[in-house]
């Protein structure tokens, strides 16, 4: 029985690579259950006993990434000892998960298509946003960032750098990295610094 698990689990493994890669390159709408079971190797039929739909592969990435997403903004909220390292955690913990993790990438993708069939993809999308938006608030009121901000711009595009970033990579050819998350972070923070203050 135990060895019968292990192969379920590992063919259950496999089929969210492939349907990772699936909907990485075609994204939802062209995206096809016979096309992930191509990339496995397997039958329809092997899939189908996984996953009866196209939907429920997707809802499963989907649910991979809200659960990674979940424990990065736990760890940045519990670490930072202020809003700003909030979200400099935050935005670099999430890009270093991305760079390695091509299901959160696909994950990303699904959510920013956001098809109505997809049930999960509203429910990640408005708790980054609202994370988001707290702690670019928190920062805005406190002073960490220029008071010439406005923390709903800004969590707005943190929020786009983040659901956005890989694929821009990948359109120009690029590989993703965790530095060059944290390097447009740098860039994001130095441009909202408060202005020294007057002697």
């Amino acid at each position: 029985m135990r060895k019968q698990q292990q192969r379920a689990l590992r063919t259950y493994e496999q089929t969210l690579d492939a349907a990772a890669e699936e909907f990485l390159s075609l994204g939802y709408a062209r995206a096809t259950l016979a096309g992930v079971a191509a990339r496995t190797g397997m039958t329809k039929g092997a899939l189908y006993g996984h996953f009866p739909s196209k939907q429920a592969v997707a809802v499963a990435l989907v649910t991979h990434t809200a659960t990674a997403c979940t424990h990065v903004l736990d760890e940045a909220a519990d670490r930072g000892p202020t809003a700003l390292d909030t979200l400099r955690l935050t935005v670099t913990g999430i890009g270093g998960r991305l760079a390695g993790d091509a299901r959160m990438q696909a994950g990303f993708r699904l959510v920013v298509e956001s098809t109505s069939d997809i049930s999960n993809c509203r429910p990640l999308a408005q708790r980054l946003a609202c994370f988001f938006q707290k702690h670019t608030a928190a920062a805005h009121s406190s002073g960490q960032i220029t008071s010439a901000c406005n923390p709903t711009t800004l969590a707005t595009l943190i929020l786009t750098l983040l659901l956005n970033y890989h694929r821009l990579q990948s359109a120009a050819g690029l590989a993703l990295s965790p530095s060059d998350i944290e390097a447009a972070w740098r860039l994001i923070e130095q441009a909202l610094s408060p202005p020294p203050a007057a002697l």
